[in-house]
């Protein structure tokens, strides 16, 4: 019996208007600014929960009798974790100065943050002769698990590596600055 919702996310983004700021109006020559932004957050995961009374694959051919276990089937494939957020935020800087109502100069500028934080659950690799747990599944030389993570797996890695083995808390964050200057220069100012 299982329970698979699917790769469930949901996200909410929220768009600072751009406000222009007039900084110098002197008749034949103007300077102007503006400045604008965003914010987005994804909270996302994909966890399948299911009841299993009998594991004949996990333990060689052996069945363990009357065994009842959660299982939390994980898809690696779309997601670097299982569960967490997402967030991403945005700052633009920009402006321009103009003569006689021409664009003579314009600079923009822009700074994006990126943070993903989440949790990856672990599997167990299981020696196929006998059935019994290697390790950490995919780590120093332990085979892949069945990205079906028991509770007792869980138990079994936390007992033997540590909390944070079993549910690894991870994250990662980015910074990205451009800045573009640009001088219009034009001989007839009908071809700008």
């Amino acid at each position: 019996m299982t329970f698979d919702p699917g790769d469930v996310s949901l996200t909410q983004t929220y768009q600072l208007p751009q406000i222009a700021i007039p900084i110098a109006s002197l008749g034949v020559a103007s300077v102007n600014a503006f400045i604008s932004g965003s914010l987005t957050a994804t909270l996302f995961a994909n966890i399948d929960l299911g009841l299993s009374t009998a594991r004949n694959s996990r333990r060689g051919n052996r069945a363990v009798a009357g065994s009842t276990c959660w299982t939390v089937s994980t898809s690696t494939t779309a997601r670097q974790y299982q569960a967490g957020v997402t967030l991403a935020a945005s700052l633009q800087l920009g402006g321009e100065v103009s003569i006689f109502g021409y664009n003579a100069v314009q600079l923009y500028g822009q700074f994006t943050s990126f943070g993903e934080f989440g949790v990856h659950v672990n599997d167990v690799g299981y020696n196929k002769a006998t059935g019994l747990p290697q390790g950490i599944a995919g780590y120093d030389g332990v085979p892949a698990g069945d990205n079906k993570v028991y509770l007792d797996e869980i138990s079994y890695i936390a007992s033997n590596y540590g909390p944070l083995c079993a549910i690894m808390p991870e994250g990662e964050l980015g910074l990205n600055v451009s800045v573009v200057a640009k001088v219009i220069c034009c001989s007839r100012p009908s071809r700008c």
